[in-house]
């Protein structure tokens, strides 16, 4: 089967009906989601703060130790439950996945360097979130097999225990594990833009060159983490990555006949 693999950002969630009505009549797509502002909501209940590190190079990421792991587990269960959920209310055959047994296979990063506001690079240890380096794929090809919609929630473990790592990332990986058609990563804006102010400054596509050039000055903003992901599905043998909105009526569709931004080889 020739499939897509779709991610939709935990700010969107809640917004995403015309992506499950989709993906309700389709049998190709894997359905990854983020939770990132539901961990901060865990974190708020919980009585923990939301620690953000900076990096010098300008990226910004949440520190997440045990206490914040076990929130964000709790936050990933709640979206993957209400997700299965709606998609079975509309016919679909969905199972929950990357909860009680994580896919992803991660490397921790448990120093990280963070600048301060006055300027200063300190360590900040004891950090349990890295990057994917290996995909169990198993279990969604199962799900797969008996005609149903895999969601996936993209945590991570090691020898040591379990690793948050970035959702655009995990499904890029997952896609090529999967060898996926194309990798379709749905947002709350049309794409990539050259404005962040105007919605109509969509860029239609980057080259993989052009990636590493706005990487490297950081002049993608909060679409950094998305055009990488990108970037890594290609390198991962996925056949197209596109960044796209998840509004509208059929945005997956809307996505792979030339909606939002295409990132290519």
């Amino acid at each position: 089967m020739s499939l897509v693999v779709v991610k939709v950002g935990g700010s969107i969630v809640d917004q995403v009906s015309g992506v499950l009505d989709e993906i309700a009549q389709r049998d190709d797509v894997v359905l990854v989601h983020g939770f990132g502002p539901q961990t901060d909501a865990a974190c708020r209940d919980r009585g923990l703060g939301v620690r953000e590190i900076r990096s010098p190079e300008g990226v910004t990421s949440r520190f997440t130790d045990e206490q914040v792991l076990a929130a964000m587990r709790e936050a990933a269960l709640g979206v993957q439950e209400g997700l299965v959920g709606s998609l079975r209310d509309r016919g679909a055959q969905a199972a929950g996945l990357g909860v009680e047994e994580a896919l992803f296979v991660a490397e921790a990063k448990p120093v990280l360097r963070h600048e301060r506001e006055d300027g200063r690079v300190v360590l900040v240890r004891g950090n349990r979130s890295g990057r994917v380096v290996g995909v169990q794929a198993r279990g969604v090809e199962a799900v797969l097999e008996e005609g149903g919609c895999p969601v996936v929630s993209p945590l991570a473990r090691d020898d040591e225990g379990w690793v948050s790592v970035d959702a655009d990332r995990a499904a890029a990986a997952l896609g090529g594990a999967l060898g996926a058609r194309a990798v379709v990563l749905l947002t709350d804006v049309p794409g990539v833009l050259e404005d962040v102010e105007r919605e109509d400054s969509l860029i239609g596509s980057l080259s993989v060159e052009d990636v590493e050039g706005l990487v490297g000055g950081s002049a993608l903003g909060g679409m950094v983490r998305k055009v990488v992901a990108c970037r890594e599905a290609l390198e991962g043998g996925v056949g197209r990555a596109i960044v796209a909105s998840g509004f509208g009526s059929s945005p997956v569709e809307a996505a792979l006949e030339g909606g939002g931004t295409e990132v290519v080889a």
